[in-house]
């Protein structure tokens, strides 16, 4: 259980700069940090648990994770989504949105 108080999306911040070479708190560090174990682990499907967060607007919290997307080839953060609990890589929401954003004004390519 992740003793740090920050928001999900704060979270998600961190990582990104962490993963750009930024400075991030030693506390935060410590919780972001990836083994090379880690990283294989995660590359062969297994996400690694970060703790329990919460947004603005949600009424608990819910389980982080990093993971691995093997479309884009990057480690995003997230927690579990719908029945199945599956992950949404944000560049993968991206591209689907750019995509219905395509189709709903006609350009089918």
């Amino acid at each position: 259980m992740c003793v740090v108080a920050l928001k999900g999306n704060e979270l998600i911040e961190a990582f990104h700069l962490l993963q750009s070479g930024g400075s991030v708190p030693e506390e935060v560090r410590a919780i972001l940090k990836l083994s090379f174990f880690d990283k294989l682990k995660i590359k062969m499907g297994f996400p690694k648990y970060i703790g329990d967060f919460t947004n603005d607007g949600w009424s608990g919290n819910l389980p982080f994770y990093i993971v691995w997307c093997h479309w884009h080839k990057i480690f995003f953060i997230d927690y579990p989504h719908g029945f199945d609990n599956h992950f949404h890589c944000p560049k993968c929401l991206e591209e689907a949105e750019k995509l219905r954003a395509r189709l709903a004004d006609g350009k089918w390519i």
